[in-house]
């Protein structure tokens, strides 16, 4: 993170993959919204982002800004920070 260039990551620290924990956030629709309106809202996001102030406004933060190129590549993301979570969760013995 160029904020804060001399902070090692958790990996790092810790030697493990399992501790690779990133902030992100998604924009999500009813279920059964059709394509086309998914596909619009998607684009308006990555129009969004491609406005220079916001993106200043972004590494100013330190927020790193990485879309994903489709709504299904997010959906697969989604999927796996599940799992992930799952494991570490188990792992714990956590619960609610």
């Amino acid at each position: 993170m160029a904020a804060l260039p001399n902070v090692p990551t958790l990996v790092e620290v810790f030697k493990t993959q399992d501790l690779a924990l990133d902030a992100w956030f998604g924009f999500w629709a009813p279920a059964g919204t059709p394509q086309k309106v998914v596909d619009l809202l998607f684009n308006a996001v990555v129009r969004t982002y491609d406005d220079p102030v916001l993106r200043a406004d972004s590494d100013a933060t330190g927020a790193l800004v990485a879309l994903s190129s489709s709504p299904a590549e997010f959906t697969k993301f989604m999927e796996l920070e599940t799992v992930k979570f799952e494991k570490l969760v188990k792992a714990a013995r956590l619960t609610i």
